[in-house]
């Protein structure tokens, strides 16, 4: 008996079975056997009678059946359906689905019912007329005739042969057709079973292409399972090793999806999920999901070596079992597009892009970033990156890093409304919003608030060039952390200063040194000082534009008892020199940003160096009138 195995939804939008042929008049010798899912996962139908319903032709009307199932298991949601002249009547496109009844009294009451599903009625050579003369002849009449022929006693197939010859020559002239026929076995005991293998061989190729129907194939139907550690490790690697899915999208409906093993994606994919998805890692592993990762071979820039590939939507966690969740080591001809993502449960670095295992060529560009959170989920965030971007020319966009030591490195990446930030002020220290590694980066619309340094100026022996525009560091303080950041010191650059940076926006409610801390603690690296600050500007007005800073002391009457001490001065010996006066500060001008201390009390902050290449910072407080006159001076 012939089999065609289906799976058929009773929520799913459609069924994705594929194609079913039966053939018409081969009653009794064809099964469908279907498996009932909900939600992806096996229906029970115990206590219910299923029927199989055959729906109207919508052209004629005609072709309605219900036939009861017999062979069914209801727990395991399987039935046998053995198709009758009922379900074969009507040759062509037919429509049919499963009804499940429960029987009250003497009526079948339906419970649900799966989705339609279609399969074809082939046309049978009982259904094929031919011509004779003026009549018109079947090979079911022919069939007839033997049987008649037969039940009358006559047993010789060449008696029936020579009384029937002119019938026969009718429908074969010399034999040809059954010659044709006979070779047309192959081989197999008859043209029927040869048929059938030819049919059944198509359907499972035909099912492997895109499981028949669209561009997306749906994770549970293809079957994956939720909630549990099953086969979606082996499925997710056949899926994105198969050639047949090149260029599909793997979409996964909603549900929490349990992996063991790292699975590096080679090329031409795409994910979509849920914004309820998750894909959670349960082993520990170097990394959960990266792209190109293992791709070998001398580096050709060709169809063979390009990565192509997109992710959008839901969660995937690494669970903290491994050092990176998502990433990708290749070059890109679009790159790797991830979309409104949520990435966590890293060790080291959630969105990573890097060089190629087998050449020191820098491979990993081309990639877009858009949407996606990035939160370390460790309980610790030493050694932690949000984006780790190792490669070149890589484009991040609308990305929130939450406590991680490094919301981004770079080393020419670019980059637009980022959001570092940290939840505990335990972290705080250390904390970085950017560091820049290289040559070309560029930031527009960087946020920070409770992250202790905004850039960190990394790399020697060459010069760099970052272009940071409409950079804003606001208070240390946010809706989540409430005050608990306010004190701590709050720093926008450190590290080398042959960095050319424009347009930098600090909005900072902090003593930017509290506490006494030294001025090495921040400035410790700093080397040679021939930045281009010329853009600083405050919070309302450029300041930065006064020529002459000891015009604005003396023209608001401010002396050395109305501006605090030096706060700390980095030299030789961490000398901290106090009581001194304007001019001892009055060396190149680097920038100045203004501090709301409190409704009552202003303050500016004035960056500065001398000569001998010593760093200071001076907080000068002064009443309200006092500062309107100091802006306007």
């Amino acid at each position: 008996m012939t089999e065609h195995f289906i799976t058929l939804s009773t929520t799913e939008p459609n069924n994705n079975i594929g194609i079913v042929k039966l053939r018409h008049a081969d009653v009794n010798s064809q099964a469908i056997v279907a498996r009932i899912v909900e939600n992806g996962q096996p229906k029970n139908f115990e206590g219910l009678q299923p029927f199989f319903c055959l729906m109207a032709q919508e052209v004629t009307g005609q072709g309605v059946s219900e036939e009861a199932v017999i062979s069914f298991d209801a727990t395991k949601g399987i039935l046998t359906y053995i198709a009758s002249d009922n379900a074969l009547q009507m040759v062509g496109r037919n429509e049919a689905y499963f009804s499940f009844r429960k029987q009250e009294d003497e009526r079948w009451i339906e419970q649900f019912s799966t989705r339609t599903f279609n399969y074809i009625v082939e046309k049978s050579i009982y259904s094929q007329p031919f011509k004779d003369s003026n009549y018109w002849w079947t090979f079911k009449e022919l069939n007839r005739i033997f049987n008649q022929y037969i039940e009358d006693g006559k047993n010789s197939w060449e008696d029936f042969v020579n009384q029937n010859k002119e019938i026969l020559e009718s429908v074969d002239p010399g034999g040809k057709i059954l010659s044709e026929l006979l070779a047309a076995r192959n081989g197999k005991p008859n043209l029927k079973t040869r048929i059938d293998d030819l049919e059944n061989e198509t359907t499972a190729q035909l099912a492997q292409t895109n499981l028949f129907v669209g561009e997306k194939v749906n994770a549970k139907e293809f079957g994956f399972v939720t909630d549990a550690v099953g086969q979606n490790d082996t499925l997710f690697d056949e899926f994105f090793s198969n050639p047949l899915y090149k260029n599909k999208t793997l979409y996964f409906p909603s549900g929490l999806y349990l992996f063991n093993k790292w699975h590096d994606i080679k090329d031409n994919f795409s994910i979509e999920m849920d914004l309820t998805t998750e894909l959670r890692l349960m082993e520990a592993q170097l990394a959960f999901i990266t792209v190109g990762y293992f791709k070998t071979g001398s580096f050709v820039q060709d169809d063979n070596f390009l990565i192509r590939g997109k992710i959008k939507g839901g969660t995937i966690n690494g669970n903290n079992l491994c050092d990176v969740t998502l990433g990708t080591n290749w070059i890109g001809n679009g790159g790797l597009h991830v979309d409104d993502i949520v990435i966590n449960g890293f060790k080291r670095r959630g969105f990573y892009t890097g060089y190629r295992q087998d050449t020191s060529v820098n491979l990993g560009g081309g990639n877009y970033v858009n949407r996606a959170r990035i939160h370390n989920t460790s309980g610790s965030i030493s050694g932690t990156w949000g984006i780790y971007d190792d490669g070149s020319d890589n484009y991040f966009d609308n990305i929130i890093t939450q406590d991680v030591q490094c919301g981004v490195y770079t080393r020419n990446g670019m980059f637009g409304n980022i959001h570092p930030w940290i939840s505990k002020p335990e972290w705080y220290a250390g904390s970085v919003a950017a560091s820049i590694d290289g040559n070309g980066s560029m930031f527009e619309r960087l946020m920070v608030d409770t992250v202790e340094t905004v850039f960190r100026f990394m790399g020697s022996g060459e010069l760099k060039a970052v272009a940071a525009v409409n950079i804003l560091v606001y208070n240390n303080v946010s809706v989540s952390t409430g005050d608990h950041f306010l004190f701590q010191k709050h720093e926008t650059v450190t590290g080398r200063m042959d960095y050319s940076i424009s347009n930098l926006i600090s909005r900072n409610k902090t003593n930017m040194l509290y506490g006494g801390q030294t001025i090495s603690s921040l400035y410790g690296s700093v080397t040679n000082v021939v930045g281009d600050t010329s853009g600083f500007q405050t919070y309302s007005t450029a300041l930065s534009q006064l020529n002459n800073l000891g015009n604005l002391f003396s023209k608001n009457n401010l002396g050395v008892t109305d501006y605090k001490d030096l706060d700390n001065h980095f030299g030789e010996s961490g000398i901290v020199y106090v009581n001194q006066t304007v001019d001892t500060g009055l060396g190149v001008f680097q920038g100045i940003a203004l501090t709301i201390v409190a409704s009552s009390d202003y303050g500016v902050q004035i960056i500065f160096h001398d000569s001998a290449l010593m760093r200071y910072r001076i907080r000068i407080k002064g009443s309200l009138s006092a500062w309107k006159n100091i802006i306007s001076a």
